[in-house]
C-alpha cells in the first residue's frame, strides 16, 4: 500500500526503551539484564526510560542498582508518574523521550537480543508504520495449566498476525508488550485532539486497553500497524498468574476495555449507528456466542471455564448502556475526527 507520510520526525534518530513500572522490583531485574545485553550497532543510539507509576515498594531503587551492575553503556532515566494508571505513564515517558523510534517494554518483558535492532530498521524502512509488534512467547515458573494455550492471547502471548507484514486491515492493534511507536505519529495524534481514555487505575488496580486505545488512534489517522515474527520476545509467567481466579481477574479488567473498543471500531469501519441500537447489537451477538458455547459444552466439546467466561462477557454486556452513551456522546465525535481530519498520513 503506497501512503504518503506527512509527520517529520522531530526527535533525533534514535531509540528510547519505555519501562512503565508499579511495583515492579522483582521482577526487573531479568528485564534490565536482557536490555544491558541487546545487541545494538554503534551507530544507533539508544536510551532506556523507566517510570515509576505510582509505586509503594523499591522499584527506583532497584532499577539504578541492577543497571549499574549490568556496567551497560546506555543511560537509563528513572521518572516518577504518581498517577497510577499506565497510560499517565507512557504520556510521562513518551515526552521525555529523546528519539523518534519507542519502544515499550513491560516489566516481565524479556527481549530477544536483536530485538531493538530490528525494530529499528523495520520503522526506517517503512515510515508508514504507526506501530510495530512481535511475536511473544511465555516463560513460565511452574508448569502452565492445561487452559493456558487457549487464553494465551490473554496474557498477551503468541503470533499477533497471520504472516509478517501489514495487518492494519483485519487486525488494528498489537499488544502493548513490545510495542514499538513512532513518536512524532504520537505528537501529531496529541495535537489532533487525541486523549486517553483508558486512564485510570484506581485501588492500585491498573485497567487495561491503552495499547489498543494507542494502535487504533494512529490507524484512524492514516498510519499502519505492522506484525513482523522475527521480532521475539519472552513474557516472564509467574505461578500466580497462572490460576484461574488470576484469569478471571484479567479478563474482567480487558473486559472494561470492550465498549471503548467497540467505539474504535464504530470509527474505524465507518459504521453509522445509535448507542441504543448497538447496545442491543452487542448484546444479542454475545448471548448467541453464550448459546453456541452451550451447546458446545453440553456436547463435551467446550471446558466450564470458557462457558463462565462467555457467561460472564454477555451478563457484564446487559449493564453497559450508561458507558456506550457516554463513549457515542463524549468519545466517538473526537475519535471519528482523527480518521475525516487524516492528520498525518493521506
Amino acid at each position: 500500500m503506497s501512503v504518503m507520510v506527512n509527520a517529520q520526525d522531530s526527535a533525533p534518530l534514535g531509540i528510547s526503551v519505555v519501562i512503565c513500572c508499579y511495583n515492579s522490583a522483582a521482577r526487573l531485574p531479568e528485564t534490565l539484564k536482557h536490555l544491558a545485553g541487546q545487541v545494538v550497532s554503534a551507530k544507533i543510539p539508544w536510551e532506556v526510560i523507566l517510570v515509576n507509576n505510582a509505586s509503594t515498594d523499591n522499584t527506583a531503587e532497584v532499577a539504578v542498582r541492577v543497571w549499574q551492575e549490568t556496567s551497560a553503556l546506555v543511560p537509563l532515566e528513572v521518572l516518577a508518574e504518581t498517577r497510577p494508571g499506565k497510560s499517565y505513564a507512557l504520556e510521562t515517558a513518551f515526552m521525555a523521550a529523546q528519539y523518534g523510534i519507542l519502544v515499550i517494554v513491560d516489566d516481565d518483558n524479556w527481549l530477544n537480543l536483536d530485538y531493538l535492532q530490528h525494530a529499528f530498521h523495520l520503522m526506517r524502512q517503512h515510515l508508514e508504520i504507526g506501530a510495530l509488534g512481535g511475536r511473544i512467547t511465555a516463560a513460565f515458573e511452574t508448569e502452565p495449566p492445561p487452559w493456558f494455550q487457549q487464553f494465551q492471547s490473554c496474557y498477551a502471548v503468541g503470533p499477533q498476525g497471520k504472516v509478517s507484514g501489514d495487518i492494519t486491515d483485519y487486525k488494528p492493534h498489537v499488544a502493548g508488550a513490545g510495542m514499538v511507536v513512532r513518536k512524532s505519529a504520537y505528537e501529531l495524534l496529541k495535537q489532533h485532539g487525541f486523549r486517553w481514555i483508558l486512564s485510570d487505575g484506581k485501588n492500585g488496580i491498573l485497567n487495561t486497553g491503552e495499547d489498543l486505545e494507542l494502535c487504533y488512534a494512529l490507524a484512524l489517522a492514516g498510519y499502519r500497524i505492522w506484525y513482523d515474527e522475527n521480532l521475539g520476545l519472552t513474557h516472564y509467567m509467574p505461578k500466580s498468574r497462572l490460576t484461574q481466579e488470576s484469569l478471571l481477574e484479567l479478563i474482567r479488567r480487558n473486559r472494561i476495555a470492550g465498549p471503548l473498543q467497540a467505539g474504535y471500531e464504530i470509527a474505524w469501519r465507518g459504521i453509522h449507528t445509535s448507542a441504543l441500537k448497538f447496545y442491543f447489537y452487542r448484546v444479542l451477538m454475545l448471548g448467541l456466542w453464550l448459546a453456541k458455547g452451550a451447546v458446545k459444552f453440553l456436547l463435551g466439546r467446550q471446558t466450564w471455564l470458557s462457558l463462565r467466561i462467555a457467561f460472564a462477557d454477555w451478563f457484564q454486556s446487559l449493564f453497559d448502556y450508561g458507558v456506550l452513551r457516554r463513549i457515542f456522546r463524549n468519545d466517538l465525535p473526537r475519535i471519528q475526527q482523527l480518521k475525516e481530519k487524516r492528520p498525518i498520513c493521506q
